[in-house]
Parts: structure tokens; sequence; C-alpha cells
């Protein structure tokens, strides 16, 4: 889905949210997951069945797995080591992880929705 310019709210496909065991979950789409089909650098994420059952069920692998680093505000994928990259306002790709890149930076803002 291209960005869009307003606010987003609860139940919109825009709304995702981190989980405690790795999945980030698409808050429109529910059991869906962000997932990625190959460690190449320049991949998109794409949205998945989880792999897990629900949100407080088991932990998260694979290619789902992903955090975030507060202190790098970097979104990682450990499985590949890569990092998520701005590249243009409508695409965002898993990149070489890079201190010095400002967009590899991301601002996470908590919810009472995703847990």
């Amino acid at each position: 889905y291209p960005c869009r310019v307003t606010p987003p709210n609860i139940g919109d496909n825009h709304v995702h949210g981190f989980t405690k065991n790795g999945n980030v979950r698409n808050g429109y789409r529910d059991g869906m997951c962000w997932d990625t089909s190959t460690h190449e650098e320049g991949t998109s994420i794409r949205m998945y069945g989880c792999h897990v059952n629900s949100a407080t069920e088991g932990e998260s692998y694979g290619s789902q797995k992903f955090y975030y680093d507060k202190t790098s505000q970097r979104i990682i994928h450990p499985q590949s080591k890569r990092c998520l990259e701005l590249v243009d306002s409508n695409t965002v790709l898993m990149m070489k992880c890079d201190e010095i890149k400002l967009e590899q930076r991301w601002k996470i803002k908590t919810s009472p929705w995703f847990r």
C-alpha cells in the first residue's frame, strides 16, 4: 500500500506493531506478519501468515523475526543481519546495516494494541 498522508487508525492497514515474540503484525489483517523470502540485499518486506498462532504464543523465527534496537534506532532482521532502510517515500528494503545512514533510523511508538 502507498504511504498515507493522514495519521492511521487502529484497524488500518498502515498500523503495524512489534509483538513480544519478535513478530511485526499488521493491525488490519489478523494473523499477517512481516516476512522476507530471501536474505539478499534490496529485498522487500511482504505480509505473510504468521508462523505462530498468536501474538502471545511461541517465539517468532527465521524470516519473520525482527527486532528494534533502541540505541541505534534500527529495525534488524537477525537471520539476514540486514536493516530496514527507507529508499524513497514508498519503498522500504532490507539493506546492509550502516550506523551513519539516517534512512535506517526509525522511531517506534508504544501502543496498547500490540504487546
